[in-house]
């Protein structure tokens, strides 16, 4: 007899429950990974950031190799960093807050300020965007660095280092009709909403726990303009 996944979430006692939404946060992650292929279809990646962050802390000129002997004529300069920034210090406020939103979970279940192990790199594929000059780049005087497709191919090979895109969420509306990522959250806040009404507070928290896991994926569909990327490294 077969049964639609509703049914067949609903007919679920609250530990699986939690295997189920273990199974959809992976799946959700899948979806948003980026692999050689797409990465190669998208092409242009870039980031928009400050003069002072880019001299001080990306590229300076004067970086020559510490092993060489100062009187030697080299101009070799070693390669510039690639900053990423703890997931706690970013300046959106909805920061990892957009998908509890979205599945209607309050803080009540999950701690707001606990510190994080994801660090991030943010990139986009708008290359002239106003509005990200404006926030991103110092007002429009920064300046907007593209990455070498090369470079990235190493990141998105790279076993420790994550690619992945970011999904936007119109929090005033539940679209079961989208997205395959779009469908799974529907699955996700089918069984938040089943967990509640078996009143099993710590299977509530366990599941907005795991939420984590997905959390820094999602922005509200405010920013969708910004059309990003990330660069992700969880310690």
């Amino acid at each position: 007899n077969e049964k639609s996944d509703s049914e067949f979430i609903l007919s679920l006692d609250a530990n699986q429950l939690l295997e189920q939404a273990d199974k959809i946060i992976y799946y959700i992650r899948s979806k948003l990974t980026v692999d050689a292929n797409e990465l190669k279809e998208i092409g242009s990646f870039g980031h928009y950031t400050k003069i002072d962050t880019l001299t001080n802390f990306l590229i300076k000129a004067d970086w020559k190799d510490d092993n060489k002997n100062e009187n030697e004529n080299d101009s070799k300069v070693k390669p510039p960093y690639l900053r990423l920034t703890n997931l706690k210090q970013l300046n959106d406020p909805m920061e990892g807050r957009a998908i509890y939103n979205y599945l209607g979970i309050d803080n009540t279940f999950f701690h707001n300020y606990q510190t994080s192990n994801v660090f991030i790199s943010s990139l986009t594929v708008v290359s002239d965007s106003l509005p990200m000059w404006k926030e991103y780049a110092d007002s429009s005087q920064g300046a907007f660095l593209e990455y070498d497709l090369s470079y990235l191919e190493d990141i998105v090979a790279h076993q420790s280092i994550e690619f992945l895109k970011i999904h936007y969420l119109d929090l005033n509306s539940d679209n079961k009709e989208g997205s395959e990522v779009d469908k799974s959250l529907s699955k996700l806040k089918q069984i938040f909403e089943k967990l509640q009404e078996l009143k099993d507070e710590k299977a509530l928290i366990d599941f907005s726990e795991k939420l984590k896991k997905i959390s820094y994926l999602f922005k509200v569909k405010d920013y969708e303009y910004e059309m990003e990327y990330r660069i992700l490294i969880n310690l």
